[in-house]
């Protein structure tokens, strides 16, 4: 007779790594733009201004097109002599990171973690 030490758990143990490792969330790899495009610019601005209730922010052409950074300062309150209202502003920035996940651009807003996936982009991984 041939006692085997713990079937059943061994399988009950392989099982749940197994699930365990389905759950894992996808890899994301820095990311920044290739050669976008108007609709990707427009895209791009559309998701920035979903995160501010719709408010258009001015984005450059090239945003995300060197870095996986988006950097959104705040505008100053000016007087109406164009001087600062309150002397300084003390907001932080907003910051974005576009990044690679399963193959697709995501930018995500860092303050509120949402993700808007820009379907019309073109992205490249950042080189370490």
């Amino acid at each position: 007779m041939r006692v085997v030490p713990n079937a059943g758990g061994t399988a009950l143990a392989l099982s749940l790594l197994a699930g365990c490792a389905a759950s894992q969330p996808p890899q994301q790899t820095p990311a920044f733009l290739v050669e976008p495009s108007a609709q990707t610019r427009t895209e791009l601005a559309r998701a920035v201004a979903a995160e501010f209730g719709g408010v258009q922010i001015p984005l450059a052409d090239d945003a995300l097109t060197h870095s996986s950074e988006l950097v959104l300062e705040r505008g100053a309150l000016r007087d109406p002599g164009g001087l600062p209202a309150n002397g300084r502003e003390l907001g932080r920035p907003e910051l974005f990171h576009l990044v690679l996940v399963d193959g697709r651009c995501v930018l995500i807003h860092d303050r509120t973690g949402h993700r808007a996936m820009l379907s019309t982009a073109r992205c490249r991984a950042v080189s370490p």
